[in-house]
């Protein structure tokens, strides 16, 4: 894994074996991540997960967590080679579900 950077709450990474974009769509996740962890931050009441949580890009289709860490790919069919939209999306998805774990509602 190669590390694209930190924030306050997030680790981001992409798999080594994607070249076509991985860091490019690291780096969009950098720029987006702690806005979208605010937004959802308010949602839930002002509870927060565990940090930092491990943000993974690899190459696949859809998203994952596993209770603290969120694994995710590019867009459909396409791994890191996707869509930043997609991606993003997927990333929220995920990150909505650690605030429900640390709220104890999923």
């Amino acid at each position: 894994m190669i590390t694209v950077g930190t924030t306050t709450h997030f680790a981001v990474q992409y798999d080594e074996t994607i070249t076509s974009n991985g860091q490019q769509l690291g780096q969009g996740l950098l720029q987006t991540c702690e806005g979208d962890y605010a937004t959802l931050r308010d949602i839930f009441g002002g509870v927060d997960p565990p940090a930092p949580i491990r943000v993974t890009v690899d190459n696949g289709a859809g998203g994952a967590e596993n209770r603290h860490d969120i694994i995710h790919d590019g867009d459909a069919g396409q791994g890191a080679a996707g869509d930043f939209d997609y991606l993003r999306n997927a990333f929220v998805a995920e990150l909505a579900e650690l605030f429900m774990y640390a709220q104890n509602r999923k």
